[in-house]
């Protein structure tokens, strides 16, 4: 059934489904974004103190960014562009 396994997919913003990225892709996404630190997660009071929530909208803030600033810049790989966010913010 899968249900032992989180999938980044399962819970997805809409705001990543533009970028048609495949399965490898965010099963790539997530592993690197479990190793974010909760400081790096939007601490917001909507989030209840659920981690998975914090990772949805993390996610969401993201992509958002990545859309903005492919309008003032064309972005080629946009699955490259966020895993190198994502890997600064999992560094820091």
């Amino acid at each position: 059934t899968g249900e032992d396994t989180l999938s980044l997919h399962d819970a997805l913003p809409i705001s990543l489904e533009d970028f048609n990225f495949t399965q490898e892709q965010y099963d790539e996404l997530f592993s690197v974004l479990i190793t974010i630190p909760d400081s790096k997660l939007p601490q917001s009071s909507a989030c209840y103190g659920s981690v998975e929530l914090m990772r949805y909208h993390y996610i969401d803030q993201k992509a958002k960014e990545i859309k903005r600033r492919d309008t003032q810049k064309p972005i080629r790989s946009k699955f490259s562009y966020l895993l190198k966010l994502m890997k600064q913010d999992a560094e820091e």
